[in-house]
């Protein structure tokens, strides 16, 4: 007598594992087992034409499915002595092997055992003559197979905002321009400053300008420092930096050939365009207010 027992699944489960801080998804693997019986008369080792077609099965499922590994295991009734039908269950187990490498079944793909009447089929009790007891059962095992892999999204990209570096010192050159109130004079040149900024918004400056005291046709100089607090940025010009205005005070001294020396102090008011700068400043003497100097200077800004 032939039977075919339906197929049954066994799922492995492969843990959660975890790779530079990302988590990987859980994996299932599948491995598919279709289970043949071969049934044997009694006292016999023979395979008749219904065992050899369940043994063709067999083969059959194991080439088209890629099996991987078939096992089998001998059985025998309660019929007779212990002794006996172990060996009975060893050549019932060793004739199907035998048959299946026939069949084309490689023999390292097949692992054969026999149990004889020591784990029925069915339990009986001693002396039964049982044809479901006197079986080879053959169990073919397909690869395992894992489940499609799951797709990880990529991380989310986090944007960084750029942060401008600070940079403490400023270096200043550009044209000079004056207008003398006392003398009536307009003084021409150029003008070289330093600045160190403390802070954001706080710096200290020095001034050095050289000039032609165009109306009296001699030289003269501006040697100031002056300490200034800035507003803040108030525009974003992009690649040319960002528009920063200040304001504060200066000091120092006015010299020169066709003018009196004079300790000069007061306002002044600039904007820095993060490549240039430009400022003005008034310049007031002791002898009086309406007798002071408007200074303007621009220049190319290096910072460092």
């Amino acid at each position: 007598m032939r039977s075919l027992l339906a197929a049954t699944s066994l799922h492995a489960i492969v843990g959660l594992s975890m790779a530079v801080g990302v988590a990987v998804p859980l994996v299932t693997a599948q491995a598919q087992t279709s289970q043949y019986n071969v049934n044997f008369a009694s006292g016999s080792s023979t395979l008749d034409s219904t065992a050899m077609q369940v043994v063709r099965q067999a083969a059959q499922a194991f080439r088209t499915g890629d099996g991987a590994s078939i096992n089998l295991v001998g059985h025998a009734d309660t019929t007779g002595n212990a002794t006996p039908n172990q060996r009975l269950s060893e050549r019932r187990s060793a004739a199907v092997e035998n048959a299946l490498i026939n069949e084309g079944v490689s023999p390292y793909s097949i692992q054969a055992t026999a149990v004889g009447e020591t784990a029925l089929v069915v339990s009986t009790a001693d002396g039964v003559s049982l044809p479901a007891n006197r079986v080879v059962s053959i169990s073919v095992r397909e690869p395992v197979q894992a489940a499609a892999p799951v797709a990880i999204p990529a991380p989310a990209m986090v944007e960084v905002e750029e942060t401008e570096e600070f940079k403490n010192f400023a270096f200043d050159v550009g044209p000079y321009y004056g207008y003398d109130f006392d003398r009536n004079n307009n003084l021409i040149g150029g003008n070289l400053s330093m600045d160190y900024r403390m802070n954001e918004y706080l710096s200290i400056g020095l001034e050095q300008a050289v000039f032609w005291i165009a109306d009296d046709n001699g030289l003269g100089a501006r040697s100031v420092g002056s300490l200034d607090l800035s507003v803040g940025p108030i525009a974003d010009l992009g690649s040319f930096g960002k528009a920063i205005p200040y304001v504060g005070a200066n000091a120092g001294m006015i010299y020169g050939d066709k003018m009196d020396d004079d300790f000069i102090y007061g306002p002044e008011l600039g904007i820095d365009f993060g490549f240039a700068s430009a400022k003005i400043a008034y310049d007031m003497r002791d002898s009086g207010v309406d007798k002071g100097v408007i200074s303007v200077t621009v220049g190319g800004l290096l910072r460092f």
